[in-house]
């Protein structure tokens, strides 16, 4: 839950970024705050690969991986717009859209018992980026 003192900078449906930093919006409370944003994953220094989205992908409850890594774009260009080079936002992505794939595929196309389709949340199967959040209807 976002705190009343927060100010939103930009939104989608489920991720706020605040002056604090990357607020879900949901029943979950999950705060990345700003000065983590640009962190690696360990043992990753060499591609400079954006760890949160990574981390976000193993998050069983997260079932909108597209619309955070959206939302984390956003806020790292908010918060740090000198910076934007520090971590390779793409491949951050990439590694993450990965890492759900595998965890579906071991969970039989399944987050929280509801079948998830990822190709048709991930912007490189359609030959297009996506420049904003669009709910997939409900099944």
């Amino acid at each position: 839950m976002i705190p009343d003192e927060a100010v939103i900078l930009w939104q989608n449906d489920t991720w706020a970024v605040t002056d604090i930093g990357l607020e879900h919006r949901g029943r979950v409370d999950y705060v990345i705050p700003k000065k983590d944003l640009l962190e690696v994953r360990p043992g990753d220094r060499v591609s400079r690969a954006a760890a949160w989205p990574q981390q976000l992908a193993d998050k069983t409850w997260l079932a909108d991986l597209e619309a955070f890594i959206v939302a984390f774009e956003a806020a790292v260009r908010i918060h740090h717009p000198e910076e934007t080079g520090a971590i390779d936002l793409a491949a951050g992505a990439a590694q993450a859209r990965t890492r759900r794939r595998i965890i579906l595929a071991e969970r039989g196309g399944r987050l929280h018992g509801r079948a998830t389709d990822v190709a048709q949340r991930d912007p490189r199967s359609s030959g297009r980026q996506r420049r904003s959040h669009t709910p997939m209807p409900a099944r």
